[in-house]
């Protein structure tokens, strides 16, 4: 049996949110190779490429992407395209069924039953809303970020900047 509760918070998001619960962060945590403008898997559709293009370079800007999170991002613009293609499907439906918007079929014996594309729709909506909390992408996970402005400040600036005139 797992571990139980929530998953533990990253410790790069703890480090941007300014530790808010105190505990100590774990200082022997693994830190994988990061890889500017990291390409998506050749296996994804072209809306999961677009999802990741879209979100990708956010993330890598803020060091929440490294090689090793190239699976998981994957799964997440998977399970967007996943979604957006039975929600499309159920929309065209929609058009054609005015009585039940095409959220139940007929089923084999001739009962109703939901539309096996509600199903497809709803579970890559939770894996890809899953998913993108481990990222920090969703305004709860984000909301217990603050960026420290210092720490995008480069101290050679200092010196090669030209003084400042009043």
């Amino acid at each position: 049996m797992g571990k139980r509760g929530p998953a533990p918070k990253p410790t790069e998001l703890k480090k941007i949110a300014g530790n808010p619960g105190g505990y100590p962060l774990n200082e022997r945590e693994p830190e994988f190779t990061t890889e500017k403008n990291m390409a998506p898997p050749a296996h994804l559709d072209a809306l999961a490429k677009e999802e990741w293009a879209r979100v990708a370079p956010d993330l890598e800007s803020n060091g929440l992407l490294s090689i090793v999170d190239r699976a998981g991002l994957a799964a997440y613009c998977t399970a967007w395209s996943r979604w957006v293609q039975a929600e499309s499907a159920l929309d065209k439906i929609k058009a054609l069924d005015k009585q039940f918007h095409g959220l139940v079929v007929k089923g084999s014996k001739g009962n109703l039953i939901t539309n096996p594309l509600v199903r497809v729709a709803s579970d890559a909506m939770e894996l890809m809303v899953k998913t993108a909390q481990q990222f920090g992408m969703t305004p709860s996970s984000r909301s217990q970020i603050e960026l420290d402005p210092a720490a995008d400040e480069n101290p050679f600036d200092n010196f090669t900047r030209p003084p400042a005139t009043h």
